[in-house]
């Protein structure tokens, strides 16, 4: 699954951001969902660094 955008950013003293997805492929949106995380770097990092086997969660060592 691919976005056409790889980042989005918005300036810190922005207390709201909306995004908004269309759905433009052929298959239902029940078969092809979206899924989307909003995180400040930081977080993003730990849980990638986390790894899929902790569910993209840093433990607590």
């Amino acid at each position: 699954m691919q976005f056409n955008q790889k980042v989005l950013s918005s300036s810190k003293d922005r207390s709201e951001i909306n995004i908004k997805f269309k759905h433009v492929g052929k298959l239902p949106t029940t078969i092809m969902a979206h899924n989307i995380v909003v995180a400040d770097i930081t977080l993003a990092t730990d849980g990638i660094i986390a790894g899929i086997e902790n569910e993209m969660c840093k433990t607590g060592k």
